[in-house]
């Protein structure tokens, strides 16, 4: 045990001498720690200073009668349980057959009640959260593995990551354009080229953390759309994509995809 270990059990053992809360083994330690009486005195001195706001704190006095007059307040006010006139731990009377006591509580309980709710909210509602949080982060990872998997199959296929044509001249990446009349170029367009061709689903494009987010119908594709019908059939920002990349000779220096970013998607 080190020095500091050695110094915390010896004032642990202090503590307990000084309340009568040792036993004589201990005792005899703590006495033979000293060298004279003393240095014993001056040393429980110190720990009765510590303690001495403990002495100082009294608790309130309850009056007579406290919890009674409470509940017989709240049935006249409010009768939405009907409690017993008096505070009991037994039933206070059994009507019919079974010891009914027509739909009275008694305080023992009301008591146990209230604690079963609060250790149930405490351990279930934590564990549901963070069981729900890792469930989203699981599916939105399949799904952006999925979109990975695809965009590599699609250059396989093409030999080019999927791209839908160059730019608008002049057109903002967002959505709400940067001037009046100014065209918008939805840079998701690319990877939409992967649900078009069948290579991913659409559910792939959904994060499960994004409250309203939902999977285009793939009877829309009829349609020849260039993009997701709606803004809310993509959780996920693109990388801008400014011309074809061929398989094998792009470089990307960042990721591809990712969460919402709210510089490029408000």
């Amino acid at each position: 045990m080190t020095a500091s270990g050695k110094d915390q059990v010896f004032q642990s053992e202090l503590l307990g001498y000084h309340l009568d809360l040792v036993e004589p083994d201990i005792r005899a330690r703590v006495e033979s720690g000293f060298d004279d009486a003393e240095s014993l005195s001056a040393a429980r001195a110190a720990v009765q200073s510590y303690l001495a706001p403990l002495d100082a704190d009294t608790a309130p006095v309850i009056p007579a009668g406290l919890a009674s007059r409470v509940v017989d307040r709240v049935e006249r006010s409010r009768n939405i349980l009907p409690f017993p006139s008096r505070l009991s731990d037994e039933p206070t009377e059994a009507a019919g057959e079974g010891g009914s006591r027509g739909g009275q509580f008694t305080m023992r309980e009301l008591v146990g009640l209230a604690a079963l709710i609060a250790l149930f909210a405490g351990i279930f509602v934590p564990g549901y959260q963070t069981a729900r949080s890792n469930a989203q982060r699981v599916m939105c990872m399949n799904g952006l593995g999925m979109i990975g998997g695809a965009i590599e199959s699609y250059g396989q296929s093409y030999g080019a990551y999927p791209f839908a044509g160059n730019s608008q001249p002049r057109a903002s990446r967002l959505g709400s354009g940067n001037g009046a009349g100014q065209a918008w170029w939805n840079n998701s367009r690319h990877v939409f080229q992967l649900v078009r061709g069948r290579y991913v689903p659409p559910a792939a494009f959904i994060c499960k953390a994004r409250e309203g987010d939902f999977p285009m119908d793939l009877s829309a594709l009829d349609d020849d759309p260039q993009c997701f019908p709606s803004r809310r059939n993509n959780s996920y920002s693109w990388q801008f994509v400014d011309g074809p990349m061929r398989l094998g000779a792009a470089q990307l220096l960042g990721p591809r995809g990712g969460d919402m970013n709210p510089h490029v998607d408000p």
